[in-house]
């Protein structure tokens, strides 16, 4: 049985995408957005969580 050439060429760019789009990171910072009052329960666990993530991510995280 022979695959068509469309599911041929599909499956090839999905293996192909993932190593693409590890190559190139963001460079700018992440920017945690919550939407709550500062100072509040949310804010403090977005500020830990966001922590965390600095010491895992190679870009800077404000």
């Amino acid at each position: 049985m022979q695959l068509p050439r469309r599911l041929i060429v599909a499956a090839t760019g999905f293996a192909v995408a993932p190593a693409a789009a590890v190559a190139e990171l963001p460079t700018k910072p992440v920017v945690p957005v919550v939407p709550f009052a500062p100072g509040g329960p949310t804010d403090a666990m977005a500020r830990t969580l966001a922590a965390a993530v600095r010491d895992s991510l190679p870009q800077p995280v404000d």
